[in-house]
């Protein structure tokens, strides 16, 4: 989302991820990569904001 300034546009924040169902984006990816063992395959899009992890792996507790 971008938005008109004084200086040209910009990209805004939206809080609380405004512009869409985050429960619902969450389970979506869950959904179309979990692999399986149980990990999620990272969609290459989000990888630079997971500091370039490929996979999430579950934790098992030991309990």
């Amino acid at each position: 989302i971008r938005s008109r300034f004084a200086g040209g546009t910009a990209p805004v924040a939206t809080l609380n991820g405004t512009l869409c169902a985050m429960t619902r984006t969450i389970i979506m990816i869950l959904e179309n990569h979990q692999l399986a063992d149980g990990s999620v395959r990272v969609p290459a899009a989000l990888r630079p904001f997971l500091g370039g992890r490929e996979t999430l792996t579950p934790v098992r507790s030991t309990q």
